[in-house]
Parts: structure tokens; C-alpha cells; sequence
């Protein structure tokens, strides 16, 4: 496996451009997409996994958030214009010392149902496979089906669920998954340990 981690400035996956966004040089480009994401609100609670800090009112409150949590940003791009988002966590390792990154995802709800999303996913799963990395992780609310859907058909699987509990009457209030798709040929004996213990499969 290559010892590289490097991830490109730009990727093209058919006829959408995925451009990786610089803070200091790339304002226009977070201000159209800026202008997509208040476009989109309204569905984009469920990306928000309903966290109220994660409702950005102008350009610089999303670009300190992405600072803050150590994320990159990636557009699509389509015909010259922004229709969506890709942002990528930072290199990380769990307590078995596997490597992997966070990924979080959303689309212009007019460009949804055109596979674009599973295209750009599917061109930055290759990256990954280049990489020194182990597995991807994505969470996502369990009422979002579409970005459920879209996860299993790219080999995702479910690795556990959060429930977020209403202090008063103890009723589940909302349900987040754990999504996760293990990138590393190298580490599938550490992953199969991993799912037995976790249940997945059994021994």
C-alpha cells in the first residue's frame, strides 16, 4: 500500500468536476455553494443530523466550522455551476489503530435522482483505494433513505445505530447510523475481528 495520504485538488467523475476548495483563494466558489446551501435548507436537516450549530447564516460561520473540525470541502461542479458538496475529514485512527476518514455529503435537490452523487462517491472511494487508509465512515439519520440507499449501493454497511433519547418521557427522538466501507485489502483480518465482535457476522 502506498504511504501517501495525499488527496487531489480536483477529481472528474463523467461530467461533474469535483474541486477541492481553498479557504483563502476559492470565496466565490463558498459563496455559490453558500447560495445552493440556503437554496437546499429546508431538506437539509437530515445532513445537519438536525444540529442546530450546523445551520450556517453566511459564508465565513461555515468555512470557521470546516476549520475548527479539521474538513476539507469538495463542490461539484456541473456546467459551470455549484450542485453539491463533499466534505472529508481528516486522517484519523480508531482505538485499533485503523485508519480512516469522515465523510458527509449532500446534493441540489434539482439534481437529485441523476446518480451524480454516487458517481462523485464512487471517484473518491477510488482515491481512497490509493491511499494509506482502512475504512471511510459516514453518519447519517435514519430518515434519510435516499443517502442510505445511495451508501449500500456503493458497499457501505451498517456498522451500529445512536439514539437520542427525550430526557422527559425516555422515547427515541431521532436515530443516527453508522455507515462504514473498508477501503484496506490489508486490513480485513482486523476488520472481520472487528465485526465479530461487533456482531455483524458471526465467527
Amino acid at each position: 500500500m502506498k504511504s501517501n495520504n495525499h488527496l487531489p485538488d480536483k477529481i472528474n467523475s463523467a461530467n461533474i468536476l469535483i474541486k477541492r476548495l481553498n479557504f483563502n483563494k476559492e470565496l466565490f466558489l463558498f459563496n455559490e455553494l453558500m447560495k445552493l446551501y440556503k437554496k437546499n435548507n429546508k431538506h437539509l436537516h437530515l445532513w445537519h443530523l438536525n444540529k442546530i450549530e450546523l445551520n450556517f447564516n453566511n459564508i465565513e460561520a461555515y468555512i470557521k466550522y470546516l476549520k475548527s473540525s479539521k474538513l476539507l470541502c469538495y463542490v461539484l461542479i456541473n456546467n459551470k455551476k455549484v450542485i453539491g458538496c463533499i466534505e472529508v475529514g481528516k486522517l484519523s485512527k480508531c482505538y485499533e489503530s485503523l485508519k480512516y476518514r469522515y465523510l458527509t455529503f449532500w446534493l441540489d435537490e434539482d439534481n437529485k435522482r441523476k446518480y451524480i452523487m454516487f458517481k462523485a462517491l464512487s471517484s473518491l472511494l477510488d482515491i481512497f483505494k490509493t491511499l494509506n487508509i482502512d475504512y471511510i465512515k459516514v453518519m447519517v439519520d435514519d430518515k434519510n433513505i435516499a443517502s442510505i440507499n445511495l451508501l449500500k449501493k456503493l458497499g457501505f454497511y451498517i456498522l451500529t445505530k445512536y439514539s437520542a433519547m427525550d430526557i422527559e418521557s425516555l422515547i427515541p427522538e431521532e436515530t443516527t447510523i453508522e455507515f462504514r466501507n473498508d477501503i484496506s485489502v490489508l486490513s480485513e483480518e482486523k476488520m472481520r475481528e472487528f465485526k465479530i465482535r461487533k456482531g455483524l457476522i458471526k465467527k
